[in-house]
């Protein structure tokens, strides 16, 4: 049971985040986090510099933070 509301929570914090993210945000944490990728990995496959994904990531991370506390889950 706790691995489904784990995935559940998890689910719920995605879909809050991707409703206030950009779409090359929400990517850029996705390919980060999710598939490991680095920095300039990202840049190449997304079509803009470093500075930019850094900024995304940085965005998209106090989107889900925020996103984590209006789910009770920070």
């Amino acid at each position: 049971a706790g691995a489904a509301s784990a995935g559940d929570a998890l689910e719920s914090l995605l879909r809050l985040a991707a409703d206030r993210l950009a779409p090359r945000k929400l990517a850029s944490f996705l390919l980060a986090r999710g598939q490991g990728l680095t920095y300039e990995e990202i840049a190449a496959i997304q079509g803009c510099s470093t500075a930019t994904v850094k900024r995304d990531l940085s965005e998209a991370l106090r989107a889900l933070s925020g996103a984590a506390g209006e789910l009770g889950l920070a």
